[in-house]
C-alpha cells in the first residue's frame, strides 16, 4: 500500500527551519491548501505531533483563537479555489496576519512567524513558504 506524506519536503523544510531558527513545532499560524485530508498534512508539516491532529481540530486548537491557528481566511471552502491564485492568496494573508492588518480575521497574539502549504494536482507539485519578521 501507498502511503501518501510529505516525509520528503518535510526534510527540505528542516534546513530552511534551522537556518530560521524555527523549532519544527513552534507554528504561530499556517495556511494549508491540500489535496490530501487536512489532519494527515497538518501532521507530516508538523503543526502538530503524529496521532495529534484529530483531536487538535476537536478541540478547537486550529481556529483563529487556537494555539495553532490555520486558514484564517477561511481556506478553500471560503474562496474557492482558482489555481494559481490560491497559493498567491496564501502568501498575502500570513503577510497581512504578520503585520496586524488582517481586520477581523486578526489573530490576536503577536505573531513572529507563518507558513503557507499548497498542493497541486495529486501531490506531484508542492510549493511552502515560511514567513518570518525581520528576516
Amino acid at each position: 500500500m501507498y502511503k501518501f506524506d510529505f516525509n520528503d519536503n518535510v526534510g527540505d523544510n528542516n534546513k530552511t527551519y534551522k537556518y530560521l531558527q524555527v523549532s519544527r513545532f513552534r507554528w504561530e499560524l499556517a495556511f494549508s491548501v491540500s489535496c490530501v485530508p487536512g489532519a494527515r498534512a497538518d501532521e507530516d508539516l508538523v503543526f502538530f505531533r503524529p496521532g495529534e491532529a484529530p483531536h487538535a481540530v476537536d478541540e478547537g486548537r486550529n481556529s483563529r483563537d487556537g494555539d495553532k491557528p490555520i486558514n484564517t481566511s477561511g481556506g478553500l471552502k471560503s474562496k474557492g479555489h482558482p489555481v494559481g491564485a490560491s497559493g498567491i492568496g496564501q502568501v498575502v494573508e500570513i503577510f497581512k496576519q504578520l503585520r496586524g492588518e488582517a481586520g477581523e480575521r486578526q489573530v490576536e497574539k503577536d505573531l513572529q512567524v507563518g507558513l503557507t502549504h499548497n498542493v497541486g494536482g495529486t501531490g506531484g507539485t508542492c510549493v511552502v513558504n515560511i514567513l518570518k519578521k525581520g528576516v
